[in-house]
């Protein structure tokens, strides 16, 4: 090949060189900036799930505690009851008749109008840690409050990212191959030349790499 020739190719090899350079510093940063992006969006998921486990928890114990008073009532009723049945003189017995129904009373509208029945067990607790699952179960229906996704999402685009950065030191490599080839002229330049497109082919074959594996 002739000397001006083979200048000639160098100096194309460097322009490419530097273009895919540019390249490759683009998906880099595109990638850091996804990640960037996927750990806010992980972050503001986790403040929506703290957010979310401590309303729910008030609700809960709220139900929790509307329960107990239910319970509270009905065992008084229960009690007043025996007492109205054991009672020897009915105007007694009339009036723990009517405490009892009182009792009963109060603890029917604390059941049907203070806490879901769904969550009362046969044995007569109440299931607060299934009320809680569900409840986030729900919630997470309707906005994002699970951040591992993200996270995990943010870990894989940073490393490609900094694969990507690796690349560019092969291109590096590359571009300072093609330049001393452009610059000496003796047969070095050959080997040179040649380091310079190896480099870029690797450089090339990682690219592809960190795209479609990474």
């Amino acid at each position: 090949m002739k000397s001006e020739s083979f200048k000639a190719l160098a100096s194309v090899m460097v322009a490419v060189v530097t273009v895919l350079g540019a390249g490759v510093a683009c998906l880099a940063s595109n990638d850091a900036n996804k990640a960037g992006n996927a750990d806010f969006n992980g972050l503001t998921a986790a403040i929506a799930a703290q957010e979310t486990v401590i309303i729910n928890a008030v609700n809960v114990y709220e139900h929790y505690q509307a329960y107990t008073a239910y319970q509270r009532y009905n065992e008084l009723g229960n009690l007043l009851y025996d007492e109205a049945a054991a009672a020897g003189d009915p105007t007694t017995a009339e009036a723990l008749e009517r405490q009892k129904r009182e009792m009963y009373g109060l603890a029917q509208g604390l059941q049907f109008s203070f806490f879901p029945t769904r969550y009362l067990n046969p044995d007569g607790t109440y299931a607060t840690q299934r009320e809680l699952d569900e409840e986030f179960a729900e919630s997470a229906q309707q906005r994002d409050i699970v951040p591992g996704p993200h996270f995990e999402e943010a870990d894989i685009l940073r490393a490609r990212a900094n694969f990507l950065t690796g690349i560019l030191i092969v291109l590096a490599g590359a571009f300072w191959f093609f330049t001393l080839a452009q610059a000496i002229n003796n047969r070095l330049k050959y080997l040179f030349i040649l380091g310079g497109f190896l480099a870029v082919a690797i450089s090339i074959l990682l690219v592809v790499i960190a795209e479609v594996m990474l």
